[in-house]
C-alpha cells in the first residue's frame, strides 16, 4: 500500500462534536465524520452529509485552544467558497484525536514512484541515485536534494522528518 492512500484510509472519526454558528452565537450539536480527507457533518449519526469538505492543504488551523477544548479552521469547500469552522470537543483526548487526525489528513499527496528524474536537479534516478519523497510537498527528489529534516509538527509528525531543498528555503 502507498503512503498516500495509507493516510487516506487511516483516519476515520465519527463523534457528536459542537460545532459554532456565527449566526446565533451559540454552539450547535452535529454529527462529524472524518474519513480520509472527506470531513463532513449530519444532524444525526449515518445521515446524508448536510456539509463536506475535502481535506488537504487549503485547510489552515485558525484557532487551536486545547484549554477550551477548541479547533477552529478556514477551508475551500466543494464549490470553491472559502468556510470557517469551530469546533468544540467533550474531552482533551477527543480534541487530540481530531486534531491529530485533521493534521494527518493535510499531508500532500505523494507524487507517484514512477517519477524517473529529480525534480530538484533533473539527474535520473538510478540503483545509486535513489527516490525520495518531502514530506512536506509530496515531490520526488534524491538523497542529495533532501538532506535536511524538519520537525513538521503541522502535518502530525512526532519527529524530523525529510524534506527538499525547496521546502527547506521556504521552512527556514
Amino acid at each position: 500500500m502507498k503512503h498516500d492512500e495509507f493516510i487516506r484510509q487511516a483516519n476515520l472519526l465519527e463523534n457528536y462534536v459542537e460545532k459554532y454558528k456565527a449566526k446565533t452565537s451559540q454552539y450547535v450539536r452535529k454529527w462529524f465524520k472524518l474519513e480520509g480527507n472527506i470531513l463532513s457533518y449530519s444532524l444525526r449519526e449515518r445521515l446524508d452529509a448536510r456539509s463536506s469538505a475535502f481535506v488537504d492543504s487549503n485547510l489552515v488551523f485558525t484557532e487551536k485552544d486545547p484549554n477550551s477544548l477548541t479547533l477552529a479552521f478556514t477551508f475551500l469547500n466543494q464549490s470553491g467558497k472559502r468556510k470557517n469552522w469551530k469546533l468544540k470537543f467533550a474531552s482533551v483526548a477527543e480534541y487530540t484525536e481530531w486534531n491529530k487526525a485533521l493534521c494527518i489528513s493535510r499531508r500532500p499527496i505523494w507524487d507517484p514512484e514512477s517519477v524517473l528524474k529529480c525534480v530538484e536537479c533533473d539527474r535520473n534516478f538510478t540503483f545509486f541515485r535513489r527516490q525520495h519523497h518531502c514530506r512536506n510537498c509530496g515531490r520526488v527528489v534524491c538523497g542529495d536534494h533532501s538532506e535536511n529534516r524538519f520537525l513538521l509538527e503541522d502535518l502530525a509528525y512526532d519527529e524530523p522528518v525529510r524534506v527538499c531543498d525547496t521546502c527547506t528555503k521556504k521552512l527556514s
